[in-house]
């Protein structure tokens, strides 16, 4: 594990550029994390503290955005870190692929994410502190109310991630050195 560059993606929906982020989790060189998503006003975003996140141990990294509350919110470990607010207008939208550890920006602080990602889940609510802790460290169905994504990453071999949801949202696996 490294820290690529001074920010490197977790989770990337966006268009290419800061401004055409559906949504995006970030790790920032620092330990850092910030959350970011755009509407057609602009780039909101949220961001902890540094020194949260380090090389080469295991954190639980969480992050929400409730337009209808006018919240960003990012957890690390289970704690709320970082606390933001968002507008109610629609996110930007865009037919690009959820990218994980990957991005489509263009910058000279931007690089792949260089570590190892254990699950990813995505929600199409945003949840509370308490259902964070209450499922963080254990092993879902993948039928619980509101789970849209659900990369367990435990496959062992192939090229595919499956989405142990009823939604079919199927990962490809890229390596990281070509």
């Amino acid at each position: 594990d490294r820290f690529a560059n001074t920010l490197t993606p977790i989770l990337y929906k966006g268009g290419g550029n800061g401004g055409d982020r559906t949504y995006s989790l970030w790790l920032n060189s620092d330990g850092s994390v910030l959350v970011s998503t755009s509407d057609s006003t602009g780039d909101q975003n949220a961001q902890t503290a540094a020194g949260l996140v380090g090389l080469n141990q295991w954190q639980h990294v969480a992050a929400t955005i409730n337009r209808t509350n006018g919240q960003l919110r990012v957890y690390v470990d289970g704690v709320e870190r970082a606390a933001g607010t968002v507008r109610a207008a629609a996110a930007r939208t865009n037919t690009n692929a959820l990218l994980i550890g990957r991005q489509l920006e263009s910058s000279t602080t931007i690089a792949n994410f260089e570590g190892t990602i254990d699950e990813v889940r995505l929600w199409n609510a945003a949840r509370s502190v308490a259902d964070i802790n209450a499922s963080k460290d254990v092993a879902l169905t993948g039928t619980e109310a509101g789970l849209a994504v659900y990369l367990k990453a435990n496959e062992g071999l192939g090229d595919r991630l499956a989405d142990s949801t009823a939604n079919h949202n199927d990962a490809l696996v890229r390596p990281l050195y070509p």
